[in-house]
């Protein structure tokens, strides 16, 4: 189950990599940029836009939650409200994880990065 996680995990980042590099690219290309310049300006704002995701979803209150559950008649107490505030915690992990990611990359392209 761990393995099925991760490799999934793997497909995701490797589709918001390739989606944001032909993304990046096309609008390069547009723009007269040179490759590497769009690829590396591509990473980074959509590595700034899912950490700022993160960010967002991680201050949301998990009490809205809690509160539609009671106005339906469903018990606030207990499990139940504990796991919208750990699901709203993993996913803003995910999120900025994946961010801090994507905003790494665009710094390691950037035309005059020196490692």
């Amino acid at each position: 189950m761990i393995a099925r996680g991760l490799r999934d995990l793997a497909a995701g980042l490797l589709g918001i990599c390739g989606f944001t590099a032909l993304g990046a690219l096309a609008i390069g290309v547009a723009a007269g940029l040179s490759p590497q310049r769009a690829l590396s300006g591509g990473f980074l704002l959509v590595g700034s836009l899912f950490f700022t995701a993160g960010a967002v979803v991680g201050l949301r209150d998990p009490a809205r939650a809690r509160e539609r559950r009671v106005a339906r008649g469903a018990p606030a107490t207990g499990a139940a409200g504990l796991g919208s505030w750990t699901q709203a915690f993993h996913l803003s992990a995910l999120l900025v994880g994946v961010g801090v990611l994507l905003v790494l990359l665009g710094v390691v392209l950037h035309p005059t990065a020196s490692l």
